[in-house]
This record gives C-alpha cells, structure tokens and sequence, in this order.
C-alpha cells in the first residue's frame, strides 16, 4: 500500500514518509531495532493518526520508548509506537508484526492484548478503532452467530449425555456408527485411570483459528473458552455413572475416584465436539466431524467410555 492510497481512507492523517537516515537513527537509538513491518510502515508515512489510534513518528516513538516510565512493567525489548485513546499505549516487539494495546496510567502488562496483526491493519481493517470501540468479535465475522448456534447444540448434547446415563452402556456391543473404536473389556476401575494420559489432549484441545493472524487467534481463544457454561459442567459432575465396572467409587490419592475421572472426560469430549463444530460453521475445520475429540464424544454419548484416543469399552 502507497501513501496515496492510505490517504483515501477517511479520515486518516499522515505524516510524510520517512527517510532513511531517520530510520538509521531511531535502529541507533531504540533499545531493540525498528521491527521490519513497521519500518514499512513509516517508510509509507512517519507517523499516522485516525478516529483513536495514533502511530507515532520515528522520533517520537524514540522519544517515547526511551523515557522509560513503562520498563520495569513492559518486556525489555517493547517499543512504544503511539496510543490507543486515552490511557492506552500501542506497543511493539521486536521480531514481532503484532501491534498490542496495553494501559499506560499506570503501566500493566497484565492488561495487554493484541491490537492487529501490523500497524497498517490499525487504520486499513480497523479503521483507527481501538480494541473497546470495535464490534464483538470483529476478527472473525459470523462468530457471534456461529457461537449461538453451538451453544444450543452444546446444551443437547449434555441433555442427551444425560438422558443416556455416563457409561449405561458399558459391557454392552458398540453401535454400527462406533465400529471405528476397538472394544475392550476394563473390568475395574483402576484401567480407566489409565483414561488421565489423554486428559490433557482433551484439555488442551482446540482447532486451528479459522482465520490467520495473531488477532483472529486471540479472538478464537476467547471463543473457544467462552463456550464453557458452569452450570453445565456441574450437571455432569454430579450425574450419576454406572457401577457395573468393580470399584468405579473407590479412591485415588484419597481425592478423585474412576468415576470422577469419567465424568470430567466425558464433559472435555464434548466441549470439544462443540469447539470443533464451531470451527466447522466458520470455515476452519475440514475434517467433516472426524476430529479425535469429536469421536471420543460420540462414544460417550452412545453411553460407552473410552479409555483411549482408539478404543473404548
């Protein structure tokens, strides 16, 4: 993008491009090197400002960073490239293209996010809108509407978990739709605690961000963790699982039991089944419902376990 054509953008005031010798002595000057893109950047103009988002010039940003009021809160390398509205701070890292905001009264990392993916994106996709004045969810359009969707579907599927009954099923012969399992027999409960190896699969679990840069990812992260609801999650911890399996109540660690376990494996599935669905809606995930987690949630919901990513019981 040229400066002609910034300068098409509404409302957007530019500074004049910046030459060399200016960026050679901010490089000399900064504690960490101008990061490439936003040398691009002010190669374009030094300096550019639009509705509550400002980037400094080369100098400024110098000026800024090096008064170092924010660096015993920020990370070494931060620079201060312009502000977000009052008592916001645009920050920069070096071998990063990211912009993040971050509070300067008083100076907090904590309270850092990411802002868009370059400099440039602050006034081309975001239009000079800091992060509290853009919509919800404005990195990934239809997400408010795909979230909807599978918050409804998430609450079937814990209706229809709980209507099956945790493990009912156990003992019993897989259905056709489950023949991609292997069946095995776990006559006790101390086989399924062999279940906490792919816990932390299920934890974790999260597909690929169904749009590419750092901001879209933060905003699917939130997603993502947004589709929890407590109260469904104590419905399933205090839903009763069957005892055919021998010492299905007794104690592990004197704290967590096989069917404790069970429970909280059978909630991860299907917040994960509900993750993956969302991804589906929005574009992201191609792998047509096939997703381990995904089969895993099914097991459960047929009113088997699995005590494994490739069998069940």
């Amino acid at each position: 993008m040229t400066q002609g054509q910034l300068e098409h953008l509404t409302g957007v005031i530019l500074g004049a491009p910046a030459d060399e010798v200016t960026l050679a002595v901010a490089d000399a000057l900064l504690p960490t090197p101008v990061p490439p893109v936003l040398r691009a950047f002010l190669t374009i103009c030094d300096g550019a400002k639009a509705g509550g988002i400002e980037v400094f010039s080369a100098e400024r940003i110098t000026e800024m960073t090096n008064r170092g009021a924010h660096t015993w809160q920020l990370p070494p390398d931060a620079l201060i490239i312009g502000m977000a509205g009052a008592g916001r701070a645009l920050v920069m890292m070096n071998g990063r293209d990211e912009v993040c905001e971050v509070d300067d009264d008083p100076w907090d990392s904590r309270t850092m996010e990411v802002a868009a993916d370059t400099p440039l994106d602050l006034f081309v996709r975001h239009r000079g809108l800091p992060l509290r004045d853009r919509p919800l969810w404005s990195a990934l359009p239809g997400l408010g509407a795909a979230l909807d969707a599978i918050r409804t579907s998430a609450e079937r599927d814990v209706e229809a978990l709980l209507d099956v009954g945790i493990a009912s099923r156990v003992g019993t012969l897989l259905p056709a739709s489950l023949r991609g399992f292997r069946q095995v027999g776990v006559p006790s409960g101390a086989r399924l605690l062999a279940s906490e190896e792919f816990q932390m699969f299920l934890v974790n679990d999260r597909p690929d961000a169904p749009a590419p840069g750092p901001l879209a990812a933060r905003e699917w992260e939130r997603a993502c963790e947004s589709i929890v609801s407590a109260q469904h999650r104590n419905r399933i911890r205090m839903s009763p699982v069957s005892a055919v399996i021998e010492a299905i109540d007794s104690l592990r660690d004197g704290e967590l039991t096989a069917a404790d376990i069970v429970r909280d494996l059978a909630w991860l599935a299907l917040l994960g089944k509900a993750r993956h669905e969302l991804a589906l809606l929005l574009g992201g995930d191609d792998r047509r419902g096939d997703a381990p987690v995904q089969q895993l949630a099914r097991v459960f919901l047929a009113g088997h376990v699995p005590v494994g990513l490739d069998v069940t019981m």
